[in-house]
């Protein structure tokens, strides 16, 4: 973007269960186009961050998408990493936070792919169901990183086609519920940066959730597809750093949300809604 945004850090009181690279001090995995900053025992990123170029000279990759091959990263230990033996049969989508489609630009069509391919990470995923998860099926989340993309990037020129996305879950230790031994994550946030037609920076955050269960089931027995509601929600930053426990301040400034609104939320019931709402700000 041309603006210096660190990678926002996790608060001291989860530091310890933040993974570091093995023999190093870092606790940052850089891949192509994004990073992320892995929770070593909920066993998912705390953030995702991705860089999008939406220039269609660099979005050179024309292959049609094949099947997903997911993979471990040997930076860190595999026993704090989800595999393919978590997700199969568990109804759960392995949900992309940085998007695929997202890092699929590059110098030639082959780094494009290679780049979107490498985003099928365990450390970048985290157990979605597939109507938050997938687009095609109606997905808030999968309708979101679309209007996200060819809204705020593909449409635009030069600078403007150029956003920055901050992804994760929302861990609720009291709330969250197990599932095959992990607690999974009923909220996820999105960050947004990127610049409007005054060339000004600007920031939004939504909150979807895949909501908490009715009390007293047994989340391991029932059939999630018919009992969990998604509801979305836009919001404001501030209100994601208590939750999230990362520190976003560098983004506080930049933040469109209407603080004069006296609730915390607002819907976003639909895609058109959507649209319209991040063409306005």
């Amino acid at each position: 973007l041309g603006v210096e945004i660190p990678l926002p850090q996790p608060a001291k009181s989860i530091q310890k269960f933040i993974a570091k690279l093995k023999g190093t001090d870092s606790n940052v995995l850089k891949y192509y186009h994004y990073s992320v900053i892995l929770h070593s025992v909920r066993m998912m990123p705390v953030i995702s961050a991705i860089n999008v170029d939406g220039d269609k000279g660099k979005r050179l990759d024309k292959t049609k998408r094949g099947t997903d091959v997911w993979l471990r990263d040997n930076r860190l230990d595999y026993d704090i990493q989800l595999d393919d033996k978590y997700y199969r049969g568990s109804g759960f989508d392995r949900g992309h936070m940085s998007r695929r489609e997202d890092a699929n630009w590059g110098p030639t069509a082959e780094d494009a792919r290679l780049f979107a391919d490498l985003t099928c990470m365990y450390t970048n995923a985290c157990p979605q169901i597939n109507t938050l998860n997938q687009s095609k099926r109606g997905g808030l989340w999968g309708k979101l990183e679309t209007v996200v993309l060819e809204t705020g990037a593909i449409q635009e020129r030069g600078k403007t086609a150029k956003i920055s996305v901050f992804n994760g879950p929302i861990f609720n230790d009291e709330k969250d519920p197990v599932f095959r031994g992990i607690q999974v994550p009923m909220e996820f946030y999105k960050i947004i940066l990127w610049f409007n037609d005054k060339k000004e920076l600007r920031a939004t955050a939504f909150r979807l959730s895949q909501t908490e269960l009715v009390d007293d089931i047994d989340f391991e027995a029932i059939d999630i597809d018919a009992n969990i509601e998604f509801k979305e929600y836009q919001c404001s930053i501030k209100s994601l750093e208590k939750d999230t426990k990362l520190d976003f301040s560098q983004l506080l400034k930049f933040d469109t949300y209407n603080k004069t609104n006296k609730r915390e939320s607002t819907v976003i019931g639909s895609e058109e809604e959507l649209k319209a709402f991040i063409s306005s700000l």
